[in-house]
């Protein structure tokens, strides 16, 4: 590119928001490059954060999939906005995960939540202590596997909760990570913790939020 091709184009300069820009200022869109929309317009419900940085897309309608607009008006509102879960603002730290039409209208990372989270499925407590007590034999190996199925389907309450240190993909998939409250004593000066009420209440470093059953009862525990 030389100075007489300058003299004669006008070289638009790539948009620093690429394809999350909103602005529709007709000055902006003359001095600005943009990717393309998206050709399948308000049908578009794919999520994916590849597919949302190749293309542009039309808002997301702010009843989403639950709107009864696109029966009602059709064509023009299904052309103007898409109907598909909205990305909860918490993200992985969702503490509506019980909420069904939360869950259903909004995006979370994690998987369908097990109903019975956090405290009552007695298989994520066996896949987090699979050998409480138990013999390894064909018959537990049996029951593992489908403990481990179950525990991919559907997310679980981790029990690190805040301060769990994994970050891969797939154990984000399957937990869910509530923020609960730090001691307000600090871990080196809290003088409570052997107190359960207070550990069920607050978060410690190095402690799990759900801690791991004893396998012993209380009286017998050495």
């Amino acid at each position: 590119m030389d100075d007489v091709h300058c003299e004669i184009f006008i070289h638009r300069r790539k948009c620093s928001d690429g394809c999350q820009c909103l602005v529709t200022d007709a000055h902006h869109l003359a001095d600005f490059d943009h990717p393309e929309y998206c050709p399948d317009g308000g049908r578009c419900t794919n999520m994916g954060k590849d597919h949302l940085n190749l293309y542009r897309h039309v808002p997301i309608c702010k009843n989403g999939i639950d709107c009864d607009r696109r029966y009602t008006q059709g064509a023009q509102h299904l052309a103007q906005f898409r109907h598909c879960q909205h990305p909860c603002e918490f993200g992985g730290n969702c503490v509506h995960f019980h909420d069904q039409k939360h869950i259903t209208n909004e995006q979370h990372p994690f998987n369908p939540p097990c109903p019975y989270t956090p405290f009552s499925c007695k298989m994520f407590a066996k896949f987090l202590q699979p050998n409480n007590g138990q013999n390894n034999n064909s018959t537990n190996q049996n029951e593992m596997n489908e403990i481990r199925t179950h525990c991919c389907r559907y997310s679980h309450i981790c029990p690190w909760g805040r301060l769990c240190n994994d970050q891969s993909e797939e154990h984000l998939s399957i937990t869910i990570h509530i923020a609960r409250q730090m001691c307000p004593n600090g871990n080196n000066s809290c003088n409570q913790m052997m107190e359960e009420d207070h550990l069920d209440s607050f978060s410690h470093l190095n402690v799990r939020d759900m801690r791991l059953l004893c396998y012993y009862p209380g009286s017998e525990c050495r």
